[in-house]
């Protein structure tokens, strides 16, 4: 089983047919839910941003008059995806939106 969003460019012809051809079940949730339905929109992606958002302030606290520059954000983005992308949160975004995963 495969979950999709409802965006156009993952329902082409070919997408289908490979899927059919390896047995892959496709299900699209219906258009303006994925805020509800999407398990990593639920509790995945919003804990992500609220690290992210943590980690630029200490990092401009600790830094003051300076700038972030594109070499900083690696690093910022790894320590907040530790916080946020956890095992636990990833398997409670299934949870939340009614989708069970296996054990």
């Amino acid at each position: 089983l495969l979950i999709l969003d409802n965006h156009e460019s993952h329902a082409s012809c070919r997408v289908i047919d490979i899927a059919r051809e390896h047995g892959i079940v496709l299900l699209t949730i219906p258009p303006h839910t994925s805020h509800k339905l999407q398990p990593l929109d639920c509790m995945v992606y919003g804990p992500f941003k609220a690290a992210y958002d943590r980690a630029t302030d200490a990092w401009l606290r600790s830094h003051p008059g300076k700038t972030i520059s594109i070499y900083d954000i690696p690093a910022l983005a790894y320590e907040a995806q530790m916080q946020a992308m956890t095992a636990r949160n990833i398997i409670s975004g299934f949870c939340s939106t009614g989708i069970f995963p296996f054990n």
